[in-house]
């Protein structure tokens, strides 16, 4: 809430604090905004030039938020804050046996830069359910700019799969797919239907995009995250069903569209469920079966993350209570490379900081989503849809980040987890 002596003094704050949302809006999405641009004007981007371009703008939103808000914000999320502050011990601890490796000094950098630093944006943004709608627009506008832009990249070669120079497949997929359910989160705010008719088209052109950028890992994120919002919506909506019924209609009406789109994008897909029942074999067993190098299954994703994954499990063995540190490689035997993470956060968490940093950060997310169980609870029946965009959203990148990035530059969740701590359920 904000706390002024005077109206006049009331309403600078309103227009500020307006400022520092859209900030807060920009920061979140500037890392991945530099690589859109990088890949057009040809600039590389590194460490410095990130931090840069994400920091001058949320350090103004922090002071912002810090004016008018104070500090009341820490007393409200004092366990999280410590346990936070916990993990972050836990991992520079887990730094230092390699801090003479540039891997180590990278997710070092990246976990302060990105991660703390998202989170500490979050939660002294003492969001509030007042300023959510705001904050949903604003990512909205976001949205439509970066949608309007990738269609205009994509147009050329338009039915086939959507690419875009120094941004992976992964990366794309998970933007997008996150911009879907931004708008389809939005979707109960218009009352009238042809504004919900807009908000669901723009939804379904982020998901459509996202689809054809064939990132597996992404899909299956959006869709137990939208199952979850379907269900809230109608369980608060039980009077007002047909939001459902033409979300379901149009799903229908694209899968049924599925024969014109690029084989490759539906291939792709597909064979992300034909690799269940390889990868249930490969973990049941003792060890991989002997691939050669040269071997077609060697290079699949697939084939590739369940070595990895094994690699990471070797060395959880080697060191169980704290791990074998930030940054260590995880070679691959048949492909002889090392990769910087196993594409899997709990194995992640296991290999590098041990039993112990596995423990701090499972308490830390317990206590996150329990608040957001909380506040849930707190809000009144009208304003659960408007709140649940924050834990779904949470939710959407943990599910990506379970076989997908590594702990230190997947600062969304961190972003999001920073603004459930320090929500204002009295704003």
């Amino acid at each position: 809430m904000i706390k002024s002596p005077g109206n006049k003094v009331k309403f600078i704050d309103i227009y500020t604090l307006g400022l520092a949302d859209v900030l807060l809006v920009y920061s979140m999405l500037s890392p991945i905004l530099l690589l859109f641009i990088g890949a057009q004007i040809k600039l590389v981007p590194n460490f410095f030039r990130t931090l840069i371009v994400l920091l001058g703008p949320g350090i103004l939103a922090g002071a912002i938020y810090f004016k008018i808000h104070g500090i009341q914000i820490v007393k409200r999320s004092k366990w999280i804050i410590a346990f936070m502050m916990l993990f972050a011990f836990v991992f520079l601890l887990s730094s230092i046996k390699h801090m003479d490796t540039e891997s180590t000094m990278e997710s070092l950098k990246f976990f302060i830069g990105w991660c703390l630093y998202g989170f500490g944006l979050g939660t002294i943004s003492n969001m509030s359910i007042n300023r959510t709608k705001r904050f949903n627009m604003i990512l909205v506008i976001f949205i439509i700019g970066f949608l309007a832009y990738s269609i205009y990249q994509w147009w050329p070669t338009l039915g086939q799969r959507f690419d875009i120079e120094g941004i992976n497949n992964a990366q794309i997929g998970t933007l997008f797919y996150f911009f879907s359910l931004c708008v389809l989160c939005y979707f109960h705010f218009p009352k009238n239907l042809l504004s919900k008719i807009l908000v669901g088209t723009l939804s379904l052109a982020c998901f459509i995009i996202a689809f054809y950028s064939a990132s597996r890992t992404a899909f299956f994120g959006f869709l137990i995250s939208f199952v979850i919002y379907l269900f809230f919506y109608s369980h608060i909506k039980l009077n007002k069903i047909y939001p459902i019924v033409v979300a379901s209609m149009l799903i229908i009406a694209f899968i049924l569209l599925l024969p014109k789109i690029n084989k490759l994008v539906i291939t792709r897909h597909i064979s992300a469920f034909k690799a269940v029942e390889k990868i249930i074999t490969y973990m049941k067993a003792d060890d991989l079966p002997y691939m050669k190098s040269d071997d077609p299954d060697s290079h699949t994703s697939v084939s590739i993350r369940l070595r990895i994954w094994k690699t990471a499990i070797e060395e959880f063995k080697e060191n169980p209570v704290l791990g074998s540190g930030i940054g260590i490689p995880y070679h691959d035997k048949v492909l002889n490379i090392d990769l910087v993470h196993p594409h899997n956060i709990v194995l992640e968490l296991l290999a590098e900081t041990g039993l112990v940093g596995f423990g701090v950060f499972a308490i830390l997310f317990g206590l996150i989503f329990k608040r957001a169980f909380f506040i849930y609870r707190q809000l009144a029946i009208d304003n659960r849809m408007t709140f649940l965009f924050y834990p779904l959203s949470l939710l959407f990148f943990f599910l990506f980040s379970s076989l997908h990035t590594d702990l230190s530059t997947e600062y969304f969740k961190w972003y999001f987890a920073g603004i459930i701590a320090g929500f204002d359920t009295a704003g």
